[in-house]
């Protein structure tokens, strides 16, 4: 629809005046130099802000209004906003992207009130510590855990509490437990499937182990209940597949991928894994490093030291790593692995909160 308006113009009498001609203003009806009403650019300012450009344009395009991306956003910027002198009692800090990887931001924003109080263009010490100098009143700071933010706070607001916010502290918990746990995901799933008891065949190779097992070494077990298991599932495909099955549902049956299912079907018999030729530096050392832990030594600077006299030519690193799976296998082997398991799956029910 097409709005057609006529406004009555005023003429300035005076010589002097340089407007000479004042046009009538309709502030609640348009704006000046504009296209669309005042409801209507308000309606696109609430539809941007909640789905951005692209998005907003189609939401747009289905209620009847034709406005592309571009001008959306180009709407959006054009309204200023309003900061006020203060600063929120409870702030919270973080970095945001122009572009990913490239260029960063800053966004603070009131907790209390849950709303963003100012964007700055960089992610600096400098500009955040200049902007919190000139907004005081914040009396506790929730960041990240980097410390561009934190020498921020500590210059300019040093009586401020500064505290790591839950999303943080909740990926930095779940990253660090996956890295801890992410060599032994057989074992996991193992005492997984023993606990829910979805596989019986597992669950009697898991916990009754067999007397040629046990005579084994603790390697050649593992490999042998892998195999077992293994086994297990390829006779669990090929009976399905002889009753008529699709590959996807024995797929989802199964708990295996379609790409495994194809390739175990195709096979004539039950293929066999190549033997793993992965080796370390570290592993000549071995039998001294878990003497050495059985004594109670667990600082890694110290037994690297004393493998450097023996010869080894690694980094400190490898042996922090391997102290770090070694007592992760430790406590995992023991009856604590119900407990990693439930504090996995508490993590990832209380990660996907935030999605």
């Amino acid at each position: 629809m097409r709005i057609e308006l006529r406004v009555r113009r005023f003429f300035c009498g005076n010589k002097d005046c340089g407007q000479h001609i004042f046009t009538e203003r309709l502030p609640k009806t348009v704006q000046r130099y504009s296209r669309r009403t005042c409801r209507l650019s308000a309606s696109l300012e609430q539809i941007t802000l909640a789905l951005g450009g692209a998005a907003g344009s189609r939401l747009a395009r289905q209620l009847g209004i034709l406005a592309n991306g571009s001008t959306l956003l180009r709407q959006l910027r054009r309204k200023g906003i309003t900061s006020s002198a203060d600063a929120p009692r409870v702030l919270g800090i973080d970095d945001w992207a122009w572009r990913k990887g490239r260029r960063y931001g800053t966004i603070l924003c009131d907790l209390e009130r849950g709303k963003v109080v100012d964007l700055l263009p960089d992610r600096s010490t400098e500009s955040t510590a200049q902007w919190l100098r000139a907004h005081p009143g914040t009396e506790i700071v929730s960041r990240d855990r980097a410390s561009l933010y934190a020498e921020a706070a500590t210059k300019a607001v040093p009586h401020a509490v500064q505290v790591a916010d839950r999303w943080h502290l909740l990926h930095n918990l779940s990253e660090a437990l996956i890295g801890a746990l992410v060599s032994h995901h057989r074992l996991l799933a193992e005492v997984a499937q023993a606990v829910s008891g979805k596989s019986g065949a597992t669950t009697a190779s898991v916990a009754v182990p067999s007397s040629a097992t046990q005579s084994m070494s603790r390697k050649q077990g593992m490999q042998q209940q892998n195999r077992e298991r293994r086994v297990a599932r390829y006779e669990s495909v090929m009976e399905q597949m002889r009753q008529g099955k699709s590959q996807r549902e024995i797929a989802r049956s199964c708990g295996l991928a379609r790409k495994t299912v194809r390739r175990w079907i195709s096979a004539r018999s039950f293929p066999e894994r190549r033997p793993s030729c992965h080796s370390s530096t570290i592993d000549q050392h071995r039998n001294y490093l878990e003497q050495r832990w059985l004594q109670g030594c667990r600082n890694a600077a110290q037994l690297w030291r004393e493998l450097r006299e023996q010869g080894f030519d690694g980094r400190s690193r490898t042996v922090r790593d391997w102290i770090r799976k070694y007592a992760v296998h430790k406590s995992i082997g023991s009856n604590q692995a119900p407990l990693f398991l439930h504090l996995c799956e508490l993590l990832r029910d209380r990660w996907r909160g935030y999605y």
